[in-house]
C-alpha cells in the first residue's frame, strides 16, 4: 500500500461517523503512522537511493534528515509519528482526537514532501 493510500484511508476512518469513535481514532492514527513511514521511505529513495531498515528509529530520522531538501523539513513529523507508533500499533491504549488529528497532519506533510521529491526526479540530495 502506498503512502497516499495509508493517509487517505486514515482520513476516511477518522471522518467516518460511528458509535465506535474511540477505536476509530487508534486505527486512523496507526494508518497515519504507516503512511508517514512510507512517505519518509519514498523521500529517502528519491533523494538518496536507499531507505532505512531495522528497528532503530533514530537512524531512520537521521537518514530522512539527510535527504535534502524535503527530508530536513519533515524530519520532526516523522519523529513525532514514530513517538506514537508503539502506542497505536502494539498497545491497547486509546488515542485522543488531538493525537489522531496531529498524526494525520504529520503524515500529510510527509506525503507532500514525498510528492515534491518524486516530482523533481531522481537525484542526489541537494
Amino acid at each position: 500500500m502506498s503512502a497516499r493510500a495509508f493517509v487517505s484511508v486514515a482520513e476516511l476512518v477518522y471522518a467516518e461517523p460511528d458509535d465506535l469513535v474511540l477505536p476509530q481514532r487508534g486505527v486512523a492514527a496507526a494508518l497515519a503512522v504507516l503512511g508517514g513511514i512510507a512517505a519518509a521511505d519514498a523521500i529517502c529513495c528519491a533523494r538518496l537511493g536507499q531507505v532505512s531498515r531495522g528497528d532503530d528509529h533514530a537512524l531512520a530520522v537521521d537518514l530522512l534528515a539527510s535527504a535534502r531538501p524535503e527530508g530536513s523539513r519533515v524530519k520532526s513529523d516523522l519523529l513525532r509519528l514514530l513517538g506514537i507508533k508503539d502506542k497505536v500499533h502494539y498497545q491497547a491504549i486509546l488515542v485522543s482526537a488531538a493525537e489522531t488529528e496531529a498524526a494525520i497532519r504529520q503524515a500529510k506533510r510527509l506525503l507532500a514532501a514525498a510528492v515534491d521529491a518524486a516530482s523533481s526526479g531522481p537525484g542526489v540530495a541537494r
